[in-house]
């Protein structure tokens, strides 16, 4: 946000844009390569694809031990445990956090 001088909420909106934009791109170019004979160990591929990113998202959303705390304890700074060393966030649905914090 600091960076290109935007409210929380159009950071919000500009990395939904981002989001649905990179999912239309994954849509098209499956979409046809599909169109060209498929061998069934590359229906497979894209299948384990689309598996693994949807469970990777669901996991990181609903694990306990990516869950920012909203009343950290006193002295203790809040998502400390969901941050790189850049303190950068890691977990999908804490994308938008990347943006406004």
């Amino acid at each position: 946000m600091k960076e290109h001088n935007i409210t929380a909420d159009a950071a919000k909106m500009i990395l939904l844009g981002v989001i649905v934009e990179q999912e239309s791109l994954a849509a098209k170019l499956k979409k046809e390569r599909l169109e060209k004979p498929t061998s069934k160990e590359i229906l497979q591929y894209f299948e384990a694809i689309e598996l693994y990113v949807g469970g990777s998202c669901y996991w990181h959303s609903t694990a306990p031990r990516y869950q920012m705390e909203r009343n950290p304890k006193p002295g203790r700074q809040m998502g400390t445990q969901n941050t790189n060393s850049t303190g950068v966030y890691m977990e999908c649905k804490d994308a938008i956090r990347i943006f406004v914090d």
